[in-house]
């Protein structure tokens, strides 16, 4: 018979067994879950740009009391935050199409290095777009405390590359909840951009 197969050696088994049964069973009743506001928190951690694809990475921390961050790409609860709503024109009598302010969930600006060392808010044109949406984070149901982090990608495009070719520039943003909370604002390190 091998020492495993002994009656001392099956006791002593058996009382490991119990023993980290119950302090896992102890140790998991103390565990309580964290207690973070309703609005979104969010703490700089990274950004970088990757030259081969055009690329800002833009990674920040999070934290969320009832965990509604994030939006479906298509889902009838979310239609509050369709890309286009239709408002009445006081001025022309007629309903107008427009852009809903609420369909993006994080706002992107990029700060521009000017020649007195300054950072200024990028001007760009209409037609191009930083802020965007990230997914849900949670499944729908019980709201409950979230953290975690976000690494949000955006692709120069050609009509920002030449504004930010060979620059220093920064980035400043903010996220909301379905709730519409916002987050605080965050700005990131400075990095350069090299000749595209």
């Amino acid at each position: 018979m091998s020492d495993f197969d002994s009656p001392n050696m099956n006791k002593s088994y058996i009382k490991y067994f119990l023993f980290s049964s119950i302090f896992l069973l102890l140790f998991s009743s103390c565990l309580v879950e964290p207690k973070y506001p309703v609005e979104p928190k969010i703490t700089y951690k990274s950004l970088d740009f990757v030259k081969d694809s055009l690329l800002l990475k833009l990674t920040f921390d999070f934290r969320d009391g009832d965990g509604d961050l994030g939006l479906n790409q298509t889902s009838e609860e979310d239609s509050k935050f369709d890309q286009f709503i239709i408002v009445f024109n006081p001025a022309t009598g007629v309903n107008d199409t427009v852009v809903n302010p609420d369909f993006y969930n994080i706002s992107l600006a990029i700060l521009v290095k000017n020649e007195s060392g300054d950072f200024e808010e990028l001007s760009i044109p209409d037609n191009l777009v930083l802020d965007g949406r990230f997914p849900r984070l949670t499944n729908e149901g019980k709201a409950k405390p979230i953290e975690g982090s976000i690494t949000y990608t955006k692709e120069i495009s050609s009509g920002l590359k030449f504004r930010i070719s060979n620059k220093t520039i920064k980035m400043r943003t903010s996220i909301r909840d379905r709730a519409l909370h916002p987050s605080n604002v965050i700005e990131t390190d400075s990095i350069v951009i090299p000749q595209l």
